[in-house]
């Protein structure tokens, strides 16, 4: 700095030459996503411009350090909250001995529907696989999205999440209904009306306009009803896919890439894809902190007394 200020002062500071060392640094530093910015430097020839070029890329090389960092202090900071959030209901439950009830009548219902599920999924009873506690959990936690809201026995594992857990659910009922009004719409239309350029948008607006009125005046229980009318497309076929495409979701774990929607559900994709990585991320905290709590129930519900458990879902 000492020795620029005497060329400064001098008048014989070569700005280009020392541009040039600035714009090698940034490039022997930078991300590879920003070597075309620090590129396009190279060729810039009016002081100011380049001046104010450098500072705005300098910008953007500690945004992508801050990131970097964030991203690789993340799985740590995850783990030391989980370990603090379960200490915190570890302290509730030594108290409260019963803080764990609707926990166990929650899972003990996923159980019974997964259960029901593999037994209609074989051909004859005697190939009846184990149910997995993985499948339970993911059963468990896809029915928060489909809570009643005048149901008092949230499960205490899942309170702090709840607020979440109903967002995503009043997304995923509208997702459905705009899928089910779209694909209804594309088969009594025709491909020819369909595919005419503005349609599907000015359609989904109105469509998203009427779901929100709907949602707004209906309630949790009439909306199921509704989702069982008979109808070419019903929403309730439309409500499969997505549970399978969010169960689908939960299985690939969070390490892995998110399930391409069913072609059915294509018009909504992006939004459905949004929706799942969000479900993932909380699902998979939840598993992180409250995994421990989870193991001895589910040992209980499928393994007789005595018997030791194959699958440890602890983690």
């Amino acid at each position: 700095m000492e020795l620029i200020q005497q060329q400064v002062d001098h008048g014989v500071l070569d700005l280009h030459r020392l541009a040039g060392y600035i714009i090698n640094t940034m490039a022997s530093l930078c991300a590879p996503v920003r070597d075309p910015e620090v590129g396009a430097l190279r060729n810039l020839k009016e002081p100011v411009e380049l001046l104010r070029e450098i500072f705005r890329v300098l910008g953007l090389m500690k945004t992508d350090m801050v990131n970097f960092t964030i991203q690789s202090l993340r799985p740590h900071l995850l783990q030391q909250a989980a370990q603090y959030e379960r200490a915190k209901f570890q302290q509730i439950l030594d108290k409260q001995p019963a803080s764990l009830d609707n926990t166990t009548a929650w899972l003990q219902a996923a159980a019974s529907e997964e259960a029901s599920a593999v037994s209609a999924r074989s051909p004859s009873p005697d190939s009846i696989g184990p149910v997995s506690t993985s499948a339970i959990l993911n059963r468990a936690y896809i029915r928060l999205l489909h809570w009643d809201p005048q149901d008092h026995r949230y499960p205490e594992t899942a309170l702090m999440d709840r607020a979440r857990m109903d967002a995503l659910g009043r997304r995923l009922r509208t997702l459905v209904l705009e899928a089910s009004v779209l694909l209804l719409t594309s088969t009594q239309c025709g491909v020819a009306v369909f595919s005419q350029q503005g349609f599907v948008g000015k359609l989904r607006q109105a469509v998203a306009v009427l779901v929100m009125h709907v949602l707004a005046v209906t309630r949790n229980r009439e909306l199921t009803s509704l989702s069982s009318t008979p109808s070419p497309l019903p929403p309730s076929h439309i409500g499969e896919r997505v549970q399978g495409f969010l169960q689908a979701t939960l299985q690939g774990g969070p390490a892995k890439r998110s399930p391409e929607p069913p072609s059915a559900l294509r018009l909504v994709s992006a939004e459905l894809a949004n929706l799942g990585t969000a479900f993932g991320r909380i699902v998979h905290f939840n598993r992180m902190v409250f995994g421990p709590f989870y193991a001895p129930i589910l040992r209980k519900l499928l393994f007789p007394p005595g018997e030791a458990e194959t699958e440890d879902d602890s983690r």
